[in-house]
């Protein structure tokens, strides 16, 4: 019976010469000849060992030792002689890397995952990061950074590799593990490489770099590379937050598990291979500091390891995971394709069972079922918590808490749980039922809770994640009490309850830093538009989370959490800026630039670093290119065409709605000519606007604008247009005159016709009198006191207008307090959180107060004021 279909169709191949030793096979791939021939020889090459290899595991029984080593030879020796091919054709065209010392400049290819640890299957991707010994610029007459050089030389070694032809591929190549993901260098200096693990790396990237190994070029580079970074990796003591981390990577796993129909995937799915990988790798990196003999990229070696030097029980998981690489590759071999599906197909699966050597598929399923269920119990029991049993409540349970059993328990969708999500679920009720029975505020949090389990209980991942974590059911009362538009959004978007689990990370303090580089992470790792997009709406929201939840409980102050939602709208229009770069260039090409690309200028709230929950986004967006010169892509545009398109890719980026909803909603209105204008204008067209056709409110909204986003070379410049623009002198009577005409305007018809409602933002003594105030008074006083254009937002503006004598600093710090009850108050209305009228109305009286002194008489006589 023919077991593999692909196999059929080689040629037929001498059994005494089925000779799998690994240095044959790299010296194999050894080639002299042009580019066409390289990929030819490579793919004819690396398809007649793959027809060897795979007779010798089916029809010798080769081990996996054997099969794994000559699979991870073929990739080597495809990738030494791709590097070798077109290493000489780069240094001819640019000369030979160097240090800033003049020394040469050697490159490494690290092997990681499977192919690092001498384990590679099939149709298996081959996961590579590229190191290079130091920065520095070539030697040629064509001079250029070693970054550069190396980028190019992978962009020419990746496709002789995986590019498909007529023959076939050799292997698809992944670089996405290497620091920052697809965000970074496709090549990184050793230096940066060490400095990247040691301040960035994270608990998936240490258990990523347990298997890395150097494959091809400089191998000593390789070996001092790994060795920088072993500190990483292994630590000598293993702490309470690392074992947090690898329970954190181990609930990731069973995410995916629960969320995806992964029943039939013998690798990601419940007791699959990835599963089987985890509970050995977890040893590693808790006991490997202390036990040399557990640092090794071998999987097999290092479960030899533990139960020789830890007595730890490995011999039946290890027949368990060669009985499961058997199958895979017993699945990929029949047309060497990149699956780990068992077939429903009759023909592939009667070659399954040819290849495996059973006669009844339904023995082969049972046997499937009896391995994975023991890799699932040994996946389970690794780093699990102790679980101590519910202790019943002895007194009757309150109405909220019986009404949320019988609503959950009568709900005809849950009615048909499988047997472990009943069990999540029954557990889950328990605890909750034991925790809140004496609980305050029950009115508010029983029937919150309630619709978030009627929306997570069919995903009982999360339940399992809130079982083992009473910190994070602690915090999940906390935040569903506080709030109902948090119980909203998490019942919209369960995954956010993942903000929840580690209360350290949810508290830390916010920086701007911090939040560009996890964005620029999650995005790393991802390729598709459709999903990047889905990514930074999802880490809107998990910020957005973030901020409302600690401002609730206390744990942050107002100013604070709109720093936060800032900071997040600024790592948003940075990546769009960026994405739209990549949409536009990669069509066009790059257009010629006069004094920069182009720049994101945020006003209002955003520029004013206080963004609150829901917040539009006040942009204007200028720039610095030639609008008539020609792009250098292939399909040529004039720069303004470059504009125009560069801006639709970015606002449908910002407003599309996808699964995961829209972003920010964007007003642009604020533009030069507003309405009628061009959506970007050139940085001289928006001085000159400033300059001679601004209106008095529009110099107002200048004093809240700052650079955001884009390309940095902009924001010189745009900080200059805008001091110079404040700056000038100003006639007092009519710069006031003109800011009241424009209040009055705004109170007419914005401020609220219910003579007993209480209007926070418009209303006398609201947000936009104190707004106002403050853009008069920096208007006013800029020419006198330009530290006045340093600052945007107007806590720090007050604090400069009363550290200088424009402001009585008791008035000062009055309007300060005022500014941020008010700001606080908006807040917790947003969130549906209760709020202090009391206090509202002292903050509005102040406001009120000090509107009137400043803005009721002239200038003339309200100099008295300062």
């Amino acid at each position: 019976m023919v077991y593999s279909q692909w196999l059929d169709r080689q040629p037929e191949t001498d059994p005494d010469t089925l000779s799998l030793d690994p240095v044959a096979i790299a010296r194999s791939f050894e080639f002299q000849g042009d580019e066409a021939g390289l990929h030819q020889h490579l793919r004819v090459q690396a398809n007649a060992w793959f027809a060897q290899i795979i007779r010798a595991e089916f029809e010798q029984s080769a081990p996996l030792e054997v099969i794994g080593a000559a699979l991870s030879a073929v990739a080597a020796g495809a990738l030494e002689a791709a590097l070798t091919h077109y290493w000489p054709v780069l240094v001819q065209r640019f000369g030979t890397p160097r240090d800033p010392q003049g020394e040469p400049v050697s490159l490494v290819a690290l092997g990681m995952g499977k192919l690092g640890g001498y384990e590679l299957n099939l149709s298996s991707d081959i996961d590579l990061i590229f190191v290079h010994s130091a920065d520095g610029m070539t030697d040629g007459a064509k001079s250029t950074s070693n970054e550069d050089f190396f980028s190019r030389l992978i962009k020419k070694v990746a496709p002789a590799l995986d590019s498909l032809t007529g023959y076939g591929r050799v292997f698809q190549v992944d670089l996405r593990l290497r620091p920052w993901g697809s965000a970074g260098p496709t090549s990184i200096s050793r230096e940066r490489f060490e400095a990247y693990y040691e301040q960035h790396g994270r608990p998936w990237e240490r258990m990523a770099m347990l298997r890395a190994r150097p494959l091809a070029g400089d191998m000593s580079l390789g070996a001092a590379v790994l060795e920088d970074i072993r500190p990483f990796v292994y630590r000598r003591y293993l702490d309470f937050g690392a074992l947090e981390s690898l329970r954190s990577l181990k609930a990731l796993i069973r995410q995916e598990v629960a969320k995806k129909g992964l029943e039939h995937d013998i690798k990601r799915g419940a007791g699959g291979i990835r599963e089987a990988e985890f509970v050995i790798q977890v040893q590693q990196l808790i006991h490997g500091g202390r036990l040399p003999a557990l640092q090794t990229q071998s999987w097999l070696k290092a479960a030899a390891s533990l139960q020789h030097c830890l007595e730890i029980p490995t011999d039946v998981l290890v027949e368990d995971y060669r009985f499961l690489r058997h199958l895979e590759h017993a699945i990929m071999c029949d047309q060497l394709g990149q699956t780990h599906q068992l077939p429903t197909d009759e023909g592939a699966r009667a070659r399954l069972l040819s290849a495996m050597g059973v006669a009844d598929w339904d023995q082969l399923a049972r046997q499937i079922s009896e391995v994975r269920g023991r890799v699932q119990q040994a996946f389970e029991a690794v780093v699990e918590p102790e679980q101590d049993q519910v202790a019943q409540p002895d007194q009757p349970l309150p109405e909220p808490l019986q009404k949320m059993a019988e609503d959950i328990l009568s709900d005809t969708g849950l009615q048909r749980l499988d047997d472990t999500s009943r069990q999540r679920l029954d557990r889950f009720l328990g605890l909750i039922q034991a925790e809140l029975v004496e609980y305050p505020n029950l009115d508010r949090l029983a029937p919150r809770l309630t619709r978030l389990i009627l929306q997570i209980a069919r995903r009982s991942a999360y339940l399992a994640l809130l079982n083992e974590t009473p910190g994070a059911r602690t915090l999940l009362y906390r935040v569903l009490t506080a709030s109902g538009w948090i119980a909203d959004q998490l019942i919209q978007m369960p995954a956010l309850l993942d903000e929840l689990l580690d209360p350290r990370a949810l508290f830390e303090p916010p920086s701007p830093e911090a939040i560009d580089q996890s964005l620029a992470l999650r995005l790393a790792r991802v390729d598709d538009l459709e999903v990047q997009l889905n990514v930074l709406r999802e880490f809107k929201a998990a910020n957005t989370l973030r901020a409302a939840a600690t401002e609730l409980l206390g744990e942050r102050a107002i100013n604070v959490a709109s720093d936060h939602l800032s900071w997040t709208a600024e790592a948003i229009l940075e990546a769009a800026c960026q994405l739209a770069d990549r949409q536009v260039q990669a069509r066009h090409g790059k257009p010629v630039e006069l004094t920069g690309g182009i720049a994101v200028i945020g006003y209002g709230k955003l520029g004013g670093l206080e963004l609150s929950y829901g917040s539009d986004l006040d942009l204007v967006l200028i720039h610095g290119i030639d609008e008539q010169a020609m792009t250098d892509g292939e399909k040529a545009i004039s720069g303004q065409q470059y504009l125009q398109r560069w801006v639709r890719h970015f606002m449908q980026i910002l407003s599309v709605r996808t699964t995961s909803g829209v972003l920010y909603e964007i007003d642009m209105r604020l533009r030069p000519s507003g309405n009628k204008g061009v959506l970007v204008v050139s940085a001289k067209g928006y001085r000159r606007y400033l300059e001679s056709d601004a209106w008095t409110w529009e110099r107002q909204a200048l004093v809240r604008a700052r650079f955001v986003a884009g390309d940095t070379q902009l924001e010189a410049e745009f900080d200059q247009i805008r001091a110079d623009i404040l700056t000038k002198q100003r006639d007092a009577n009519a710069l006031q005159i003109d800011v009241l005409n424009m209040r009055e305007k705004m109170r007419a018809h914005l401020t609220s016709k219910d003579p007993e409602a209480l209007d926070i933002k418009h209303g006398q003594g609201g947000v936009v009198d104190l707004e106002f105030l403050v853009q008069y008074l920096t208007l006013r006083f800029a020419a006198d006191c330009p530290a006045l254009t340093r600052w945007s937002d107007n806590l720090r503006l007050l604090e400069t207008l009363a550290s200088h004598g424009l402001m009585p600093k008791e008035q000062a710090q009055r309007l300060s307090d005022a500014y941020l009850q008010t700001r606080a108050t908006s807040h917790r209305l947003t969130l549906g959180a209760p709020i202090d009228d009391q206090a509202l109305r002292e903050a509005s009286t102040h406001i009120a107060e000090a509107w009137r002194a400043w803005m009721a008489t002239e200038p003339d006589n309200n100099e008295a004021s300062t």
